[in-house]
C-alpha cells in the first residue's frame, strides 16, 4: 500500500481493527525524506477511524539498512495515529508476542 489517498477507498462503515504495513518511502535513515511520507501514512489510516491499529511490518528480512522500518519509525508513527485519533488502541507488534484482536 503505498498510495495514501483515502478519498480512492469505500466507505467500510465502522472498522474493529486495521492491520497497516508501514512504509514511508525508500529511506528510512533521513528523517526529512521519511517524515513527510509517514505523516501521510497515519493520516490515511487514522481516516479509517478504527477502534484497533496493527503498525506491522517492521524489520523485514533481507533489506538493506536504509530500507528497513524499525519500532523506532512506528513509534513515531503511533503518536502521530493518537494526535488524529486518541480514542484508538495503537499497537506495534513485537514477534513473539500475542495480541488480543
Amino acid at each position: 500500500m503505498r498510495d495514501y489517498d483515502f478519498s480512492d477507498y469505500p466507505d467500510f462503515g465502522n472498522v474493529d481493527i486495521c492491520f497497516s504495513h508501514l512504509w514511508a518511502g525508500n529511506d528510512s535513515i533521513n528523517e526529512s525524506l521519511y517524515m513527510p511520507m509517514l505523516k501521510k501514512y497515519a493520516d490515511f489510516n487514522s481516516a479509517f477511524h478504527a477502534k484497533k491499529y496493527f503498525l506491522c511490518h517492521l524489520y523485514e528480512l533481507g533489506r538493506e539498512e536504509k530500507y528497513l522500518w524499525s519500532y523506532k519509525h512506528a513509534g513515531i508513527a503511533k503518536d502521530m495515529f493518537y494526535g488524529n485519533i486518541p480514542e484508538s488502541t495503537v499497537e506495534i507488534p513485537k514477534l513473539g508476542s500475542s495480541y488480543e484482536l
